[in-house]
């Protein structure tokens, strides 16, 4: 079996760890927005080492070994904050070199997802379940600084604690300090 071969087998196993923790850590309220990025992902990753040399190589195992850690480790977490947390959880994040994937357990059944939305500085919030709830708010770079200035929706900005959760999620999956635009 040559490097490729098992570059792909790796994935194959990535995915089939995917599969089993989907059947034991079912998470339906949100498991359409998760399956398909976290098969996303990885089919990005797979397409990896068509264009790698050695040494792009050695670094692309890595990548899959910790991206599927980290998703696992996601639905593992949040199934345990919708079934044992009454107050929810920390966000839980799935960290990726474009940004990553933060996912939050509110209490109750409720969830939010914070996922990358076509752009660098591009955000989609979604709140589940919650038909509708879903917006989609922009980062701008303060010059000079490490800074992220927010440009969300007024509806978004006028619910207080829906508004800090968005922070401490872009916080978390962006690595960006954020704050408020004026």
């Amino acid at each position: 079996m040559d490097a490729r071969e098992r570059y792909h087998a790796l994935c194959d196993g990535g995915l089939y760890a995917f599969e089993q923790h989907e059947r034991r850590f079912a998470l339906p309220v949100v498991d359409d927005l998760l399956v398909p990025y976290a098969r996303e992902r990885l089919a990005g990753l797979r397409a990896l080492i068509d264009g790698a040399d050695s040494v792009d190589m050695a670094d692309d195992p890595y990548l899959v070994a910790e991206f599927t850690y980290h998703y696992l480790r996601l639905r593992r977490e949040l199934h345990r904050d919708l079934r044992h947390r009454a107050g929810g959880g920390e966000w839980l994040v799935v960290p990726q070199f474009t940004g990553g994937l933060g996912v939050r357990a509110l209490g109750g059944a409720a969830v939010l997802v914070l996922r990358p939305a076509g752009g660098p500085r591009r955000w989609e919030l979604i709140r589940r379940p919650g038909a509708g709830s879903s917006w989609t708010v922009h980062l701008a770079a303060e010059a000079g600084t490490n800074i992220g200035v927010i440009d969300a929706p007024d509806e978004l900005e006028r619910d207080e604690a829906l508004f800090a959760h968005l922070l401490s999620g872009l916080a978390a999956v962006s690595r960006t300090i954020v704050r408020r635009r004026g």
